[in-house]
């Protein structure tokens, strides 16, 4: 049995296709791993709209954020050191539901994939909104 040219290159490109982006269970295992922030949106008290991740240095871009499964949070410099270097550090972190509790702060996780996650959390200060976008590395 001859099948069409142009059906074996649709059933070879969508088998190709792999979403990363799947959905996972939100949960402190699926969770646990090594991030990088990847982007960052403010919301302010006023409702303006702000890319507050772009005026980043290069040497806070690579930094790595680690959740491990047994509750302890890593935050260290990446590749680009920064001058003064940032200071590596370490808290406890756990998981209700959709809410992270990540020391002494707190917010909400949304649009959790098995690659990524949004960390969404108010300054109590301002009154803004921050919405991280988490890569896994």
């Amino acid at each position: 049995m001859k099948l069409p040219v142009s059906l074996i290159a649709s059933l070879v490109f969508f088998s190709a296709c792999k979403s990363d982006n799947k959905p996972c269970a939100i949960g402190q295992v699926s969770l646990s791993g090594t991030y990088k922030i990847t982007a960052q949106i403010t919301k302010t008290s006023g409702g303006q709209i702000v890319n507050s991740y772009s005026p980043w240095e290069d040497c806070k871009k690579d930094d790595l954020y680690t959740f491990n499964s047994n509750g302890t949070f890593s935050y260290a410099e990446g590749v680009t050191s920064c001058d003064p270097a940032s200071q590596t550090y370490s808290l406890n972190w756990s998981l209700q539901g959709s809410t992270m509790n990540l020391g002494s702060e707190q917010g909400v996780i949304s649009d959790f994939t098995c690659s990524s996650f949004k960390l969404i959390n108010q300054d109590a200060g301002s009154g803004s909104t921050i919405t991280s976008t988490y890569s896994r590395q």
